[in-house]
C-alpha cells in the first residue's frame, strides 16, 4: 500500500510539472489526500 501511495504522489508530481503548477504544493496536497483516504 505504501508503494502504491508513493507511485501516486510521483505521478502527481510528473503530471503537474507538465502543467507548470507549483510542484511542492500540489505534490504534498496529493500525498496528504491519499494518506487520509488510506487511513
Amino acid at each position: 500500500m505504501l508503494e502504491y501511495t508513493s507511485g501516486m504522489c510521483t505521478s502527481g508530481i510528473l503530471y503537474h510539472s507538465i502543467t507548470a503548477i507549483d510542484l511542492r504544493g500540489v505534490a504534498s496536497g496529493e500525498c496528504d489526500r491519499l494518506r487520509d483516504h488510506i487511513e
